[in-house]
């Protein structure tokens, strides 16, 4: 059974997680600085905007957030973007304390390697971040969340720590991993390039029989479709149950991982952003597959699907990447972009729409 999530309240770019805390490469020990950890990215480059808004120190923050649906460059899952990310402690600010949790407050540093790939244009890339003031999310021994909006180039998100629904459900926590959001902004043609990733210590001992079975969550990263009106928000999502874990299954013999979503509706906000509605009613869900190669694994054939498995709309493409963490692979991270057009109803009427969808899946072996 797999059920979930998408509390649609926290489908845009979020600096924590909306069932837990926020999200980055670190270490489980809760203290600054870290150490270089390697992860990856898939992305794609969008029509965007940037807007701003002072933080709590008076500095400025900036959000990139897109314009269009239609990706003019992408990556692709045998060529996604490599990274290696580090923090250094900001001795001038002390760390934040709340019960379990604590934010400590340093300077981030992630060098990017690799291009996305399109029709025309100069191939778009991350612009890498060098000493740029951010914080770091621990909570209850996780690998650390970073979190840096300082840089009007790039912005970084992380969700590491996850409170599932109901409420009194255990949390998740990944203590070799942490899952990444993460855009670039380029003011002089205003478009922008929009990631999902992960980093942490890739499983060294990875098995190579038996089956797992890892409790997730879900973060959101660009999940719009073109309305009547303009972009809208729009997710996967069980209205009874908002926000709780799914299951991801990998077969170490078969070299394979799937994720199987079904009994959800695919919700977003009407074309006015006044109501939630749904927007298609024969999603029942989404499937991913992916094959493993050594402690990651890729796959292209990402989709949503009716109650029947049978896939609704059309798509340009999918992107799925992701790996194994820890001890004899205790930890999974996934990301998955969906490019593509289906039926929707915006409230104006039902018409073929386009639609991207980028989420983050973070998951401990039960």
């Amino acid at each position: 059974m797999k059920i979930v999530l998408y509390p649609l309240a926290c489908l845009p770019f979020v600096l924590t997680a909306c069932g837990g805390g926020g999200g980055g490469p670190t270490v489980a020990n809760g203290t600054l600085p870290i150490a270089p950890v390697d992860g990856q990215l898939i992305a794609v480059q969008l029509g965007a905007q940037q807007t701003t808004q002072s933080g709590a120190g008076g500095e400025t923050l900036y959000n990139t957030s897109a314009t269009e649906v239609q990706a003019s460059q992408r990556t692709s899952v045998a060529s996604p973007i490599e990274f290696t990310a580090s923090v250094d402690e900001d001795p001038a600010r002390t760390p934040d304390s709340f019960g379990s949790a604590s934010r400590a407050y340093g300077f981030i540093d992630v060098d990017f390697t690799g291009q996305l790939a399109g029709v025309g244009g100069t191939p778009a890339e991350f612009t890498d971040l060098t000493d740029q003031a951010g914080s770091v999310y621990f909570e209850n021994g996780n690998f650390g969340d970073p979190e840096s909006s300082t840089s009007a180039q790039t912005q970084l998100q992380a969700v590491g720590v996850f409170n599932p629904a109901p409420i009194g459900s255990d949390q998740i926590v990944l203590s070799d991993v942490t899952t990444l959001r993460v855009e670039s902004f380029d003011s002089g043609t205003n478009e922008g390039v929009f990631g999902v990733g992960f980093a942490g210590n890739y499983t060294q001992n990875m098995p190579t029989t038996g089956t797992a079975t890892y409790r997730a969550f879900v973060e959101n990263g660009v999940t719009r479709y073109n309305s009547s009106s303009g972009l809208r928000i729009m997710g996967l999502t069980d209205p009874a149950n908002r926000g709780a874990a799914i299951e991801i299954d990998a077969d170490f013999a078969a070299s394979t991982v799937n994720i199987d979503l079904n009994g959800l509706q695919l919700l977003g906000q009407n074309a006015a952003g006044t109501a939630e509605i749904v927007l298609n009613p024969d999603v029942d869900g989404l499937i991913a597959t992916g094959a493993i190669t050594g402690n990651t694994f890729t796959g292209t054939d990402a989709r949503f699907v009716n109650a029947a498995d049978a896939e609704v709309g059309t798509r340009i493409g999918s992107q799925m990447i992701g790996g194994f963490f820890g001890d004899a692979a205790d930890e999974l991270a996934s990301v998955v972009i969906i490019e593509g057009a289906m039926n929707i109803d915006d409230g104006t009427g039902t018409a073929s729409r386009d639609y991207i969808y980028s989420v983050t899946y973070g998951g401990e072996r039960q």
